[in-house]
């Protein structure tokens, strides 16, 4: 007896899985870094830019993830931002008509991570970073 999975049932869950795995770790690394400049103040604060706790102190060195956090709140929106624009010319074209429930659930997780990084938040922690 063999057993066969229908294409239909994966289709689209790579991506899916793609971009869940980006928010996720551009989550984190939003998590990491908020930590870091509570290292410093000694209490959960959204750092920004020349701020009383950080003014003079050099915040990425001696840090191992700096360079981490750093290149995943840079980049990650703007690539999880090309997939959902991607998705949805996909969609609208009727492309992909039979995974849309993860091409959806992906591209949730893409959007909110989109609009944590545009929020007045998400660009003071990384014009922070970035200083």
């Amino acid at each position: 007896m063999t057993m066969t999975v229908s294409r239909r049932s994966t289709e689209g869950w790579p991506l899916a899985a793609f971009q869940i795995g980006l928010a996720v770790l551009y989550f984190v690394c939003l998590f990491l870094a908020l930590a870091h400049a509570r290292t410093f103040s000694g209490h959960w604060y959204i750092p920004s830019q020349g701020d009383r706790y950080t003014e003079s102190a050099d915040i990425t060195g001696g840090w191992a993830w700096a360079a981490v956090v750093m290149l995943t709140l840079g980049v990650a929106p703007v690539v999880g931002g090309l997939i959902v624009g991607v998705i949805g010319v996909a969609v609208l074209l009727r492309f992909g008509s039979r995974q849309r429930k993860p091409l959806i659930a992906g591209s949730v997780a893409s959007l909110l991570m989109v609009l944590v990084a545009l929020s007045p938040a998400g660009i003071s922690v990384l014009g922070w970073l970035l200083d």
